[in-house]
C-alpha cells in the first residue's frame, strides 16, 4: 500500500518546492497512479459511510436526503483548503457535485419510500 498524502491543514505538499520530485514523465505518472489509488480507496470509504447514513435515515423514516447548507460549507472549506493549488474551484466543485449526487442516490436507495421529487437535489455551484 502506498503512503497516504498529508491530510487536513497540512499544506507541506504545496510548499512551493518539488512536492513530487521526478526526472521524467514516467516517474510523475507513477506519482499520479499512487494518488489515484488513494483517491479510489478514500472514495470507497466515503461511500461506505454515506451508505450507513442512508441506513440511519431509512430507520428514521426520512423522506428526503441531502443537506444544501452542509454541502455549501463543505465546498467552502475545500475551496479554502486548496486555494493555493493548481486545482481550480470550478473543477473542485464539479468533482464534489458528482460525489454529492452519488451520495444522495445511494442514500435514497435506503429510504423506505423513494422521493418522487428530485428538485431538492442541488445542481451546480
Amino acid at each position: 500500500m502506498t503512503e497516504m498524502l498529508p491530510l487536513a491543514n497540512d499544506r507541506s505538499w504545496n510548499s512551493g518546492g518539488d512536492a513530487f520530485p521526478a526526472n521524467n514523465i514516467g516517474d510523475l505518472r507513477n506519482n499520479i497512479d499512487d494518488i489515484d489509488n488513494q483517491i479510489a480507496l478514500l472514495l470507497a470509504r466515503r461511500f461506505d459511510i454515506t451508505e450507513q447514513i442512508g441506513e440511519v435515515k431509512g430507520q428514521q423514516n426520512r423522506k428526503r436526503v441531502g443537506d444544501p447548507i452542509r454541502e455549501f460549507k463543505v465546498m467552502e472549506r475545500l475551496g479554502e483548503l486548496t486555494e493555493d493549488s493548481a486545482l481550480q474551484k470550478t473543477s473542485l466543485y464539479a468533482i464534489y457535485n458528482t460525489i454529492f449526487s452519488e451520495s444522495k442516490r445511494q442514500q435514497e436507495d435506503k429510504l423506505p419510500v423513494k422521493p418522487d421529487n428530485q428538485l431538492y437535489h442541488h445542481r451546480g455551484w
